[in-house]
């Protein structure tokens, strides 16, 4: 088996543990927990577990601080400024705003899962690849896999929904993860993918009063919408005349 085969395999077992570690939480967690510090202790577990994963075993850097200047940061993060915006509007219109609750998931959520999967699992498979002869098809199955896997862990919403809300989820948050990996990429730093995870969440949150709201959409015209608006602003940021500025790359040690 090839080193970049079995960084792959290292990887899906990694997330499967997660999943696995999802459901025993899940099932030890007493039910007098309300779902909002279920979530909280559930992400805080989980980020332990995986920085300590990280730590001893995978090694692989996590980037914060951006490469690019203000400027060059403002047009990537136009899906976080709608978000935000949204929110302000929910907020003002809705009767008893869960500002908390809101606050509570997206902050959870953000920073485990963009910790988890944008940082390790994505720039783990990145790092197979070789940057002396780097080509732009050779960032995409990175890509595409980091972003299947978030998206298959949202399968275990199936012990609490039914099948096609569920499978809707698995694309919706598919396509949001190759647009969160885009942000990573051009901005070299996981705190923009972080802000624009956690304006989603906010604003979702807001809008429902719910804990699981965050993915899920009822209405379908709503939700191809929704899966479009990921996938184009993904395909812009990362078209191929932006290569040489996918940050990133450029900065990771680990990529010969």
């Amino acid at each position: 088996m090839s080193d970049t085969n079995r960084t792959y395999l290292k990887i899906t077992v990694l997330v499967i543990f997660q999943v696995v570690l999802v459901i025993l939480i899940g099932l030890t967690m007493p039910r007098s927990v309300s779902l909002l510090w279920h979530l909280v202790l559930q992400e805080t577990i989980l980020f332990i577990a995986m920085f300590a994963a990280n730590h001893w075993l995978f090694k692989q850097q996590i980037y914060l601080k951006p490469q690019i200047s203000i400027l060059k940061i403002l047009p990537l993060m136009w899906i976080f400024l709608l978000f935000s915006l949204t929110s302000l509007s929910n907020l003002a219109t809705a009767k008893h705003p869960q500002v908390g609750l809101a606050l509570g998931v997206g902050l959870a959520a953000a920073i485990y899962e963009e910790y988890f999967f944008r940082g390790i699992v994505f720039g783990k498979l990145l790092s197979t690849l070789n940057r002396a002869n780097l080509t732009y098809r050779q960032i995409w199955p990175p890509i595409i896999v980091a972003s299947g896997l978030f998206g298959l862990t949202h399968l275990v919403n199936l012990f609490s929904q039914a099948l096609l809300p569920t499978l809707v989820q698995v694309i919706q948050v598919s396509l949001f993860a190759v647009l969160l990996s885009a942000l990573y990429l051009r901005s070299g730093s996981l705190l923009l993918p972080m802000l624009t995870h956690f304006s989603l969440d906010f604003m979702a949150t807001i809008a429902s009063g719910s804990v699981n709201a965050a993915t899920a959409v009822a209405n379908p015209v709503a939700s191809i919408a929704i899966m479009l608006l990921y996938l184009i602003s993904a395909l812009i940021f990362l078209r191929p005349s932006q290569f040489k500025h996918f940050k990133l790359v450029n900065r990771d040690p680990s990529l010969k």
